[in-house]
């Protein structure tokens, strides 16, 4: 990949060291490790369409966030922007943000962060999305959420991961136009360029296209078999590291 393309950490040892870069305090780093922690949790065993695991895409998308704006609770909240969306809770359930899990969420993460969790879901960002978006003014009220959107997209540009899977169509070029656009009107010059030197690179992924995979492919998890299930929970009952979630 061209060295002046940023591309997002993917481990949360790299994301840690990137926010020290850029100063962020202990307590700080704390809160971001607790924000993995639940990352680590709740996208346990699951991959997305392009057979990338999430916790990768959460980091990414926390590291893109630190790269274009560095807000903690933007960054925490980029870490868990699907939570209600692919996020298996302790009940079991995925998704949803019920009273139950934004509980949950914001004990550990806050309410400021929680909030801007919930309020990703409000707007709709799928194929086409961005195109008709980058058409309308943005409101004050959702600038921030709209920030998050956007920095999102880095990480599955810089991946090559939205060359992977068929969820956004074949007009990949048009979607990553629409979102410079929007980084524009958000003011974010670093971000919009960031877009434009990706759109200047976009050939790079060509080679995606000799690899086999599925069209059809939807996100998944991956569990233990029932055997292995039984087994950890013995090792949990005799006190061995297993943490049940």
């Amino acid at each position: 990949m061209h060295s002046r393309l940023f591309t997002p950490a993917q481990t949360h040892i790299a994301l840690l060291n990137q926010l020290h870069q850029k100063g962020y305090e202990t307590e700080e780093l704390q809160k971001v490790q607790e924000t993995y922690r639940l990352c680590m949790r709740i996208f346990n065993g699951r991959y997305r369409k392009n057979e990338r695991p999430s916790i990768c895409h959460a980091v990414g998308a926390g590291s893109a966030m630190a790269e274009f704006d560095g807000r903690p609770a933007l960054v925490k909240a980029s870490m868990l922007h699907a939570a209600y969306d692919s996020g298996v809770f302790p009940d079991a359930k995925t998704g949803s943000p019920s009273l139950s899990h934004r509980a949950l969420v914001r004990e550990i993460v806050g309410e400021e962060t929680e909030q801007l969790v919930a309020d990703y879901t409000t707007i709709e960002f799928e194929e086409g999305s961005p195109e008709a978006l980058s058409q309308m003014e943005i409101p004050d009220c959702q600038r921030d959420i709209m920030l998050m959107k956007v920095a999102h997209e880095i990480d599955d540009i810089a991946s090559g991961g939205i060359f992977f899977c068929s969820k956004f169509g074949p007009e990949h070029q048009t979607r990553l136009e629409a979102c410079r656009a929007i980084a524009t009107a958000l003011e974010n010059t670093k971000l919009a360029d960031a877009f434009t030197a990706y759109i200047g690179e976009i050939n790079q992924f060509e080679w995606v296209s000799t690899i086999a995979r599925d069209p059809k492919s939807f996100g998944y998890r991956l569990a233990p078999n029932w055997k292995t299930y039984l087994r950890l929970r013995r090792h949990a009952r005799k006190g061995k590291h297993v943490r049940i979630v």
